[in-house]
């Protein structure tokens, strides 16, 4: 079958529409995978090896396919291309790396069949070659974007008892929130935390209530009004292979709040201490309320290093510089 000269993306049902519009306003044009939402167990799996299938049988068309936010479909994909000899080059974008390590070998041998992988955090670039052999070559590193329009333009400040909030944190993957209560255990401030009531395990659940109120997990919208309403955010993460996005940070970045994160993979390649933002070593409390307290203290540098943080986000986290990167990773492949 001839190869199609257009390279096409595979979407993720969850890709925002801003982002799809920057692809194809660079003539990108986009097939969406299929929704699953409300699957689980084997069911959500079938369906994600059955779209892996879609965009190996997609190789034989298009001169390449770029995979966004991808997971068990790049098994699939890679095993269909093979076994039909596609001859399409098949880019990865943001790899929802498996947990599990159950068939290394195999499933090495079938991501051997990958061209080119996209990656939002510098760190995966290491854990490809580690986990899967992959050289660095053929690795990219892109800032995720999440600057889209509505967030494009200048925030309106909040004020008076909007800003009653010392700090807000959120996130449903990899946060280390034993840290981040034992930190804010003793300091005179009012925090909200924004999380699955699932992650708490034995020695926090309870410890809590005392230095924090606890809402459930929010839509986007709200998360951003809850981040906007702070004088904070506080991201405290846990070092991990696995896929953690940095969507709490650039959301904060953007709206022009202040941040402090763990400095692990993903949060230091979008914060420069002290100029964007602060990092602190992982699961060290002292050094967290530490840096909580003094961002909370002096409110122009705390001003400071938010409309740095914005400026930045709106220069380089942009949809067309990712879209670039993904362009740039399609050249590579091709040629």
């Amino acid at each position: 079958m001839p190869l199609s000269r257009a390279p096409v993306v595979s979407v993720s049902w969850t890709t925002p529409s801003w982002l799809i519009d920057a692809f194809q306003e660079r003539g990108l044009a986009c097939l969406p995978r299929s929704s699953d939402w409300g699957l689980k167990g084997w069911r959500s799996r079938l369906k994600h090896l059955a779209e892996g299938v879609k965009i190996g049988r997609s190789l034989r068309s298009h001169v390449a396919v770029v995979a966004m936010t991808p997971g068990l479909e790049v098994f699939t994909a890679s095993l269909t291309a093979k076994v039909l000899r596609a001859k399409g080059q098949l880019v990865v974008a943001d790899f929802l790396m498996p947990q599990s390590r159950r068939g290394a070998r195999l499933q090495t041998f079938l991501l051997r069949r990958v061209d080119c992988w996209v990656c939002i955090r510098s760190g995966d670039v290491a854990t490809l070659g580690r986990r899967y052999g992959v050289s660095p070559v053929q690795t990219l590193f892109a800032h995720f974007p999440v600057v889209e329009p509505s967030l494009a333009s200048p925030p309106v400040e909040p004020h008076g008892e909007s800003l009653s909030v010392d700090v807000y944190a959120a996130g449903n993957a990899h946060r280390d929130w034993r840290t981040l209560f034992s930190a804010l255990n003793g300091l005179d401030v009012r925090a909200v935390v924004s999380c699955p009531a699932s992650q708490l395990d034995a020695s926090v659940d309870g410890s809590w209530s005392a230095v924090a109120e606890m809402i459930p997990p929010q839509s986007p919208e709200d998360g951003r009004l809850h981040a906007q309403r702070a004088k904070l955010v506080v991201l405290p993460m846990t070092e991990t292979e696995l896929p953690s996005g940095p969507l709490v940070l650039l959301d904060a970045m953007v709206l022009g709040r202040p941040v402090v994160a763990t400095d692990c993979n993903g949060t230091r390649d979008y914060i420069i201490d002290g100029e964007t933002g602060w990092l602190v070593p992982a699961g060290d409390p002292k050094l967290l309320a530490s840096s909580i307290t003094r961002a909370l203290s002096n409110e122009p540098e705390r001003m400071r290093v938010a409309q740095n943080a914005r400026t930045r986000a709106l220069a380089e986290f942009t949809p067309a510089r990712f879209v670039e990167s993904i362009v740039l990773a399609l050249d590579a492949s091709i040629r």
